[in-house]
């Protein structure tokens, strides 16, 4: 079986919730072209996270502006694991999503509904809060 190729790199997670990664310059991987990470793929990463790659290639076509096909290896990877984590206190404001709390965060490092869990007592639609993320936003509220 062959050996996996790991490498360790810091994260840009995009709004969409995907992300890419730059290999560290001091790794002894040669190739520091940026790993795309898929959105299923990211280990619960923020941008900054300094983080554990795992590569595998996969093979694409691309039409190129003539109409011809080219296949290209692209580098996609997933995260195994988050080897530093970046600041996780935030700002945001305070909306009401049916039944639930949710904050829109002041900072684009994170996409996603941020769902308040535990003791919302005093809490309302429009407060401004400091809050630290404990867990990686979902995709969709589900009340």
């Amino acid at each position: 079986m062959a050996k996996s190729i790991q490498v360790t790199g810091v994260i840009s997670i995009t709004s969409k919730g995907t992300g890419f990664v730059t290999p560290d310059e001091n790794s002894d991987f040669e190739d520091k072209r940026d790993i795309f990470i898929g959105s299923n793929k990211t280990g619960g990463a923020i941008s900054g996270d300094t983080v554990l790659v795992e590569l595998f290639k996969k093979e694409i076509s691309v039409i190129t502006g003539g109409g011809s096909k080219v296949s290209k290896n692209r580098r996609e990877g997933r995260v195994i694991r988050i080897i530093k984590k970046t600041n996780r206190i935030f700002s945001g404001s305070v909306y009401v999503s049916g039944n639930s709390l949710c904050i829109m965060q002041d900072n684009s490092k994170i996409s996603g509904h941020i769902k308040i869990v535990g003791d919302t007592k005093g809490i309302t639609g429009g407060d401004k809060v400091v809050f630290e993320l404990v867990k990686m936003p979902v995709p969709k509220i589900n009340d």
